[in-house]
Order: structure tokens, then sequence, then C-alpha cells
């Protein structure tokens, strides 16, 4: 296990010296503009995914779940998309760093635990219709938690 994390750190020093790591920190614009690709990848996740996790907990029954499953899960992978790449690029400023941080570890572990409990949802229910079940209603509990886990964890790494 250990000379898997050593190859993870030298991969993850290897892309912070990288042209495009220097392009990062040396940029006046590329990471910020990294940082509102992320925010906007953040909002469409939460937004989307955030919304239907709501209403298969519960909230907004009038709201045929089918059909916001159907208009807010492509914004949803939209925000991801955007988050995972604009992510990669502001990972690659500063890699050697945050590759040892315990709070960006926990961070990239529960956005494993969130994209896997999405992928598993989507096996499970598909597009969901009717009323939840009780599995469909815990795994939107997880989701909801993780994306707000993964995006708190996220904002707080720029302070701490």
């Amino acid at each position: 296990m250990e000379e898997v994390w050593g190859s993870i750190v030298e991969a993850a020093r290897g892309l912070e010296g990288s042209p495009l790591g220097a392009f990062m920190r040396r940029s006046p614009m590329a990471y910020p503009a990294a940082n509102l690709v992320h925010l906007a990848g953040l909002v469409m996740l939460l937004g989307g995914i955030g919304a239907l996790d709501l209403r298969v907990l519960g909230l907004g029954r009038a709201v045929p779940l089918s059909a916001l499953s159907r208009y807010l899960t492509p914004f949803g992978l939209i925000g991801i998309a955007f988050s995972l790449i604009s992510g990669g690029f502001m990972f690659a400023a500063d890699a050697g760093a945050l590759i040892n941080s315990r709070m960006f570890q926990a961070k990239m572990a529960i956005l494993v635990v969130g994209l896997l409990n999405a992928v598993a949802f989507r096996g499970l229910f598909g597009d969901p219709g009717g009323e939840p079940s009780f599995g469909a209603r815990a795994m939107a509990g997880v989701s909801l938690l993780s994306w707000i886990a993964v995006a708190a964890l996220g904002r707080l790494l720029g302070y701490l």
C-alpha cells in the first residue's frame, strides 16, 4: 500500500511540476477562471441533484419525480463534469501539498462516495417514478450529505 501511495504522491508532484501546473500558478487569470468554473459546476450539481435528492426525500411531492429527474439530472451531470475538469486544473497548481492534506483526502474520499452512490442509485432505481422506497430515500440522503460535504471541504481547503 505504501508503494501505491508513494506512486500517487510522485504523480501529484509531477503534475505540479508540469507545464500545466506552472501555467496554473503563473497565469493571473487561469486559476481564478478555473475556480469560477468549479463554483459554477458545484452550483449546477447541488442545484440539480440536490433538488432531486430533496424530492426523493419527500419535499415537493406535488412535483412528479420522474419529470423532475429527467429535467434536473442533465444539469447535475454537466455540473459534476465542470467541477471535475476545473478541479483537476486547480489541483495541478498545488498538487504536491494537496495530496498530503487530510482535508483534501477526505474531500476526495467523499467525492468517490457521492459518485458511487449516484451510479448505484441509477442502477437500482433508474429514472425514479412514483413514491421512492426507503432505499432510494436513504441513498438520496447520502447523496445530499456527500455533495454538501465535498463543497464544504473544498471551500475550507483555501483557508486551512
